[in-house]
């Protein structure tokens, strides 16, 4: 992603797999080295994991050293992800479409990113009309 908003001349969407991150995120412990490294590809860096896991408030009787828990919710990893996109590209739609399962779970969410500064405002301008009328 980074590379195609390094070109300045791409624009996309973007279809972010929420419910795989999600699952690569376990909420009571912090994700196995693999995972991690998956999941840095996706945002990037590791700098997600200070704003997506906390330590619990919640001490053990047996260890003295806090364990880690994620946030709540999986609409703190899209923003997370969304903040991520309008460090790299020129702009970034403010409006996102979610697509859920049949139980209402978010199983991905739309973004749309231009990467050309000149024709972003236009561009980003189109996409939130369609993000907001589909």
């Amino acid at each position: 992603v980074q590379a195609i908003a390094e070109t300045k001349k791409i624009d996309c969407w973007i279809l972010f797999p929420l419910s795989a991150i999600a699952r690569q995120m376990p909420k009571d412990e912090e994700p196995s080295e693999s995972w991690a490294l998956n999941l840095d590809r996706v945002f990037g860096d590791r700098s997600y994991w200070h704003d997506l896991y906390q330590t619990s408030p919640q001490l053990s009787m047996f260890d003295d050293e806090p364990s880690l828990e994620r946030s709540e919710g999986s609409g703190q990893i899209a923003d997370n992800y969304c903040r991520r996109l309008e460090e790299v590209f020129a702009k970034v739609a403010p409006t996102r479409r979610k697509f859920t399962n049949s139980r209402n779970s978010p199983m991905f969410e739309l973004f749309f990113a231009a990467s050309n500064p000149a024709g972003a405002s236009v561009a980003i301008r189109i996409a939130d009309h369609i993000l907001k009328n589909w």
